[in-house]
């Protein structure tokens, strides 16, 4: 049938990758939203410092906005009745990474979390 392919089989092939996207982020938890939101900034910081140093430039990192969010410690009783007790902030930003060819090879790891 033309306009169709039919494929039996296991079939392989290499290639070179021309570009390649990470999703990275940073996360957080403190006792008050401000708290959560300053540590997100200073991690993200970090984390732009360590890209950069392996090649990526500014425009091909995008971040994400900061999502912060309440977080509950929760207890039941003998009766089956749960109790909510305020436990701080958790916070997350993401980051979404285009590589070109030249940081394809270049990327390393860091040894430590951020």
């Amino acid at each position: 049938q033309p306009g169709t392919i039919t494929v039996k089989g296991l079939a392989e092939k290499n290639f070179q990758s021309d570009s390649a996207t990470w999703n990275t982020g940073v996360n957080a938890h403190g006792e008050s939203y401000q708290e959560v939101l300053d540590l997100l900034m200073a991690r993200r910081k970090k984390l732009s410092k360590f890209l950069g140093e392996q090649g990526f430039a500014a425009a091909e990192m995008k971040v994400g906005l900061p999502e912060v969010s309440r977080v509950f410690n929760e207890t039941r009783d003998e009766l089956g009745n749960v109790t909510r007790t305020p436990n701080g902030y958790d916070g997350d930003t993401t980051s979404i990474l285009w590589s070109t060819p030249k940081n394809l090879t270049k990327f390393k790891p860091p040894s430590a979390p951020f």
